[in-house]
């Protein structure tokens, strides 16, 4: 099955070694999103992220299962759980960051073809960036990965 251990219900390793370096990355996250400040990046290179690897992961993920509770635990917390639980051997050098717009937070990653997409944490429903042209994912204004 790949990813999953149904037995345990834990993330594998995904698989796919393709990298980008800091400098492309940045360039690419810049263009396709556009950003109010330049993105945050803390490594030389990433790789680059299995859409469906993903899915799988936010399968056994239970983040979207959280109470929404607003001003308590609201967008910024599912993100922030949600990136916590990516920040694991093997999912932690991948093209995947917190990304803020104006008035939400949520995750957002690159593809192997390099095209931006998001998750929104709170439903683990997923978009590709490009589609969206404005709503609460627009502006984007700061990414750290």
């Amino acid at each position: 099955m790949g990813l999953l251990n149904f037995f345990r219900r834990t993330p594998g390793i995904p698989k796919g070694d393709e990298y980008i370096s800091f400098f492309d990355l940045r360039k690419l996250l810049i263009k396709q999103c556009k950003p109010v400040f330049p993105p945050f990046l803390t490594d030389r290179y990433y790789r680059l992220v299995p859409t469906e690897e993903l899915r799988a992961f936010l399968v056994i993920d239970e983040t979207d299962k959280n109470t929404f509770i607003p001003e308590a635990y609201d967008c910024d917390n599912f993100a922030r759980r949600l990136w916590g639980n990516l920040s694991i051997p093997g999912w932690a050098d991948r093209t995947i960051g917190l990304t803020w717009s104006l008035g939400h937070e949520f995750i957002l990653f690159v593809d192997l073809d390099r095209e931006v997409r998001i998750v929104e944490s709170i439903t683990d429903e997923m978009h590709c960036f490009a589609d969206i042209r404005e709503g609460k994912y627009r502006p984007v204004v700061a990414i750290k990965m």
